[in-house]
């Protein structure tokens, strides 16, 4: 399995290294208050809520229209976990159990490839990521996919 902490590492820009910290301050993307601000408001959801929960909806947030495998490639998880990680956000969490969800993640099937799933943040979805971009206080920088923000 995919480890980001192995990769950060053997590139010299790990946690402990100066690189990394040199690096931080020179962008000053955020400080750690504005990051506690913004994890507070994924607690308000869920006071248990797994991390690949929380990594999938903000790869869905900068990957308009992207399909579930390569979120499931993102996560470095089976296609269980990704499809729990996507219904936990959809309008369903379960259908059959008549469990509502926060409806923030909208999967649909691909137009050119039915086998496929696409996934695109909803109203809701989006209005949160606003939130959550005020609270971080993010200023275009350099996301997670390497896009920008």
């Amino acid at each position: 399995m995919y480890n980001r902490m192995d990769s950060i590492s053997e590139s010299g820009n790990g946690i402990g290294s100066g690189s990394f910290n040199a690096k931080m301050n020179e962008r000053n993307m955020f400080d750690l208050a504005s990051f506690t601000q913004g994890a507070e408001a994924f607690y308000v959801i869920s006071d248990q809520m797994p991390v690949s929960y929380i990594l999938a909806l903000l790869w869905v947030a900068q990957n308009p229209d992207g399909n579930q495998l390569d979120l499931e490639k993102y996560l470095g998880s089976s296609n269980a976990t990704t499809s729990r990680a996507v219904k936990y956000w959809s309008k369903w969490k379960s259908f059959k159990k008549g469990t509502h969800g926060p409806d923030f993640i909208e999967s649909y099937h691909d137009p050119m490839d039915q086998r496929y799933k696409r996934l695109k943040l909803t109203k809701t979805g989006q209005m949160f990521i606003t939130h959550l971009k005020e609270k971080f206080k993010w200023q275009g920088s350099t996301g997670m996919a390497g896009k920008q923000t």
